[in-house]
C-alpha cells in the first residue's frame, strides 16, 4: 500500500490506494514505494546522471611524442560530431542507358573535430602552446572527451589551426592570463 499526498481544490487529502488503481475522479496514480532503487537524477532531455554533468572532467589534449598535455574546458562543443558519416559517396552518375552508378567505400579516418563554444574563455598560454605545437610536422596527439571516447587526431592546418580566435577584452600590454574565445580545428588520424 502506499500513501499519495493530493493537493484538490487547496485541501490536503491523504488517500490509501494501490498502484495504478483509480482515485476519486478517475485519476490514476503511480509512486515508487519506498524500498525501491535509487536511480540517478537527470536533466532536461540529457540522459546523463547529474554526477557526470556536474563532474570537473575536461577535454585533454596530449602529445604523443613527449606526453605533454593540455586541458580545454568540458563546456568546448564538437560541433561536427553527426556531420561525418563513415562512408563515403562519389556523385552518382547516370549511363547511356539510363541506369544509375553509385560508387561507395569506407573511409579511414579523416573524421573533423571541431571544438567551439562563444561563451568558453581559454587562456592565451593555452592558445600559444597549441600555436607551437602546430609547428611541429606529423603531430599526433589524443584526444580525450570528457565521456571518456578517446581519438588519435592531428591539426586541420590546411583549413587553419583555430577559427573565430576574439580576445574577451583587448587590453595591452597582453599576459598569458587573458582570455579568448577560439575555434580549435583538429581530425581523427
Amino acid at each position: 500500500m502506499l500513501f499519495l499526498y493530493l493537493h484538490i481544490l487547496n485541501k490536503k487529502y491523504f488517500c490509501r490506494l494501490k498502484r495504478g488503481k483509480p482515485v476519486s475522479g478517475g485519476l490514476t496514480a503511480s509512486a515508487r514505494p519506498a524500498a525501491s532503487a535509487v536511480r540517478p537524477y537527470h536533466i532536461g532531455i540529457y540522459r546523463y546522471p547529474i554526477h557526470r554533468i556536474m563532474s570537473d572532467q575536461d577535454w585533454r589534449l596530449r602529445r604523443k611524442d613527449n606526453r605533454a598535455e593540455i586541458t580545454l574546458p568540458q563546456d568546448m562543443r564538437w560541433t561536427d560530431e553527426f556531420d561525418w558519416t563513415k562512408t563515403a559517396q562519389a556523385e552518382p552518375q547516370r549511363t547511356l542507358s539510363g541506369g544509375l552508378v553509385i560508387q561507395q567505400g569506407i573511409k579511414q579516418n579523416g573524421r573533423p573535430v571541431t571544438l567551439a563554444g562563444d561563451w568558453v574563455w581559454l587562456p592565451r598560454a593555452t592558445l600559444e602552446t597549441l600555436r607551437e605545437w602546430a609547428d611541429t610536422p606529423e603531430l599526433e596527439m589524443v584526444l580525450e572527451h570528457y565521456d571518456g571516447r578517446v581519438f588519435d587526431v592531428v591539426f586541420r592546418l590546411h583549413e587553419g589551426l583555430f577559427a573565430d580566435l576574439e580576445p574577451v577584452r583587448f587590453a595591452t600590454p597582453e599576459t598569458g592570463t587573458e582570455r579568448y574565445t577560439a575555434t580549435i580545428r583538429l581530425m581523427t588520424v
